[in-house]
């Protein structure tokens, strides 16, 4: 599970700002919200969910653009990196904005924890870091530059590491990470652990994004996922009759003017029996026909399906943008149920749904805000480090009330427009 990812020097994030999936000790307002922390370790627990809040420009974008840039340096390897092109300095500090940027993630698998990390610029690396800390802090590698220094006794092939070092090779090079230099040998369980984790995070910054839709469509091409996600959207209250995923470069696909105004490959159609008798017609409609909110639900439902099953890491910005906000509720209350979740995954998004800042579904610590200072740089805080909030107070009433801060300063619209 994610216990927490930290961020320093990228867009809007000047300070190292950390947003933090451990549990505090506190006690919800009502006794189902116990499960909605999960014990990792003999000491700690994490939060299965996290509601990020505040206004817009604020911030809550940069915070999950951050995690994805991290995954994608962390990961890309080979001749063709091009992922550092990505980071960019805390804009408004001339000495910042082309210095280094700073990621780390701290997280427990396979009943190990680890904290990954690395400082780097648009250039190359300065710093990356692994460290086992299961029982005390434990160098798997810590690398400055080009030269990597090791834990011996986490390396089943340390020779492998030597070889790495050496300048002539395509896979450890200034502008990508070791971790995935690694990734392409069979040297030791830290190495892999991290990986599959780092790899088994999804992050969705845009649902209207082309490849995050053609993704959705491919994972329901399988019966097993289909059903589930047709059960999903039947509970949500939109059933239709069939669903069919069509492969516009299948030759069999006999119709291609059906679907003409699809954006991918890969393609959705709903049927819905036009008469009251078996056999039938039916209509056909792709996915463009549907509402806006049924194509998202079209689009989030596999991630939510595969995140749940896997148990995994799902980030999602703007979670709430053509949800109904009972729908947004209810996914929501799933990840926090341990009948619900039972493998833990984890759910993270932002959003501007008020209605999900209760207390009979969130707990404080669950609930964090991104507010920007007179400098311009964000700043990510948690509402249970608030000072003098109740477990049943109401979040939503004192949240748009400005109690917590991070809203917008609005002022009347009528003069901004009307005034010269």
């Amino acid at each position: 599970m994610l216990l927490s990812f930290s961020v320093s020097n990228f867009k809007s994030f000047r300070d190292e700002q950390v947003l933090d999936l451990k549990a505090d000790a506190i006690k919800p307002a009502f006794s189902w919200l116990e499960n909605a922390a999960v014990a990792v370790g003999k000491e700690d627990k994490a939060l299965r969910v996290k509601a990020l809040y505040g206004a817009n420009a604020s911030g809550k974008s940069n915070l999950i653009k951050a995690l994805r840039v991290m995954l994608s340096i962390s990961l890309t390897g080979g001749p063709k990196p091009g992922a550092l092109a990505e980071l960019e300095g805390f804009a408004f500090d001339p000495e910042l904005r082309h210095s280094p940027s700073t990621f780390e993630l701290e997280f427990t698998t396979d009943q190990r924890r680890y904290r990954y990390g690395f400082r780097a610029d648009m250039a190359c690396f300065q710093e990356e870091w692994l460290y086992d800390e299961t029982v005390r802090k434990a160098k798997v590698f810590v690398r400055n530059g080009q030269t990597v220094s090791i834990g011996k006794k986490f390396f089943e092939h340390p020779e492998t590491v030597a070889i790495l070092e050496r300048g002539d090779n395509s896979l450890f090079r200034q502008e990508t990470s070791f971790l995935s230099a690694l990734s392409f040998f069979d040297v030791g369980a830290a190495i892999r652990h991290t990986v599959q984790f780092l790899s088994g995070i999804t992050v969705i910054n845009n649902t209207e994004e082309v490849h995050v839709e053609q993704s959705a469509y491919q994972f329901l091409v399988g019966e097993p996922m289909q059903r589930k996600v047709r059960g999903l959207l039947d509970y949500a209250g939109i059933r239709f009759d069939d669903l069919m995923v069509m492969d516009k470069e299948d030759p069999k696909f006999s119709k291609p003017e059906l679907l003409e105004r699809t954006r991918g490959r890969y393609s959705l159609m709903t049927a819905y029996k036009t008469g009251v008798n078996e056999g039938t017609d039916f209509a056909w409609l792709a996915e463009q026909g549907e509402s806006q909110g049924t194509q998202k639900l079209l689009t989030l439902a596999p991630y939510v399906v595969r995140a749940i099953e896997q148990g995994s890491v799902l980030f999602i910005d703007e979670f709430e943008a053509k949800l109904h906000t009972r729908l947004s509720r209810e996914i929501v209350a799933m990840f926090n149920s341990s009948a619900g979740n039972p493998n833990n995954a984890q759910f993270i998004f932002s959003t501007h749904d008020t209605n999900l800042l209760d207390h009979r579904l969130l707990r404080r610590d669950q609930i964090d805000f991104v507010d920007k200072g007179a400098d311009r740089a964000s700043m990510l805080y948690s509402l249970s480090d608030v000072k003098g909030i109740r477990k049943d107070a109401d979040f939503e009433r004192d949240y748009l009330g400005g109690s917590y801060g991070a809203v917008p300063e609005v002022t009347d619209f009528n003069i901004a427009i009307l005034e010269d």
